[in-house]
Formats: structure tokens, C-alpha cells, sequence
């Protein structure tokens, strides 16, 4: 791995060989990165809370009769997302 001096040259090298178009990419792209580093432990934690939210609302449901489904339970969608069985309703979300 290159030393963090050689790898800000390099970065600002190729950053003035690039058109002003590019450059404002680049920054958007730097400030991407910018946000998700920033927000990276705050992520965790909430994935943490989420886990603990999903475990205390399922806690008990283990032992609860769930239904078994079958093939013939199963929905086949055209490219255009309609519903096989009422071509006249597209599913909630899909693009007519």
C-alpha cells in the first residue's frame, strides 16, 4: 500500500489532468465517501437496534402454527408485471 503522501500526490495528479466536468464528479464521489464514513458506526448501531427489534417482536412466534404453501401457490409475472390471473391489475410497484 502507498504511503498516504504518495497516494494524495498521485490523486491530485490526476485530478488536474482531468476537465472541470470530471473534477465535479470526482467531488461528488469524494463526498460519498465522506457520508458514508461519517455515518459508518452510527449504521452498525442501528443494524444492532434493528436485530434487537426484529428478535423481541417474533419472541414467542416460534411456536405458532405458520401455513405451509405450495408451488401451485406461486405467482408468475409477465415482463410488465401483471398479474398472470388478472392481466387487467398490475402487483403494487411494478411499471405499466
Amino acid at each position: 500500500m502507498l504511503p498516504s503522501e504518495k497516494i494524495q500526490e498521485t490523486i491530485q495528479k490526476y485530478l488536474q489532468e482531468l476537465p472541470v466536468s470530471l473534477q465535479a464528479e470526482v467531488l461528488d464521489f469524494v463526498e460519498y465517501l465522506k457520508a458514508k464514513a461519517d455515518r459508518g458506526p452510527v449504521r452498525e448501531e442501528c443494524r444492532d437496534w434493528s436485530g434487537l427489534s426484529l428478535y423481541s417482536a417474533m419472541r414467542g412466534m416460534e411456536h405458532e402454527d405458520s401455513p405451509v404453501y405450495a408451488l401451485s401457490d406461486l405467482k408468475v409475472l409477465d415482463p410488465q408485471g401483471r398479474n398472470s390471473d388478472r392481466p387487467d391489475r398490475a402487483y403494487h410497484g411494478s411499471e405499466i
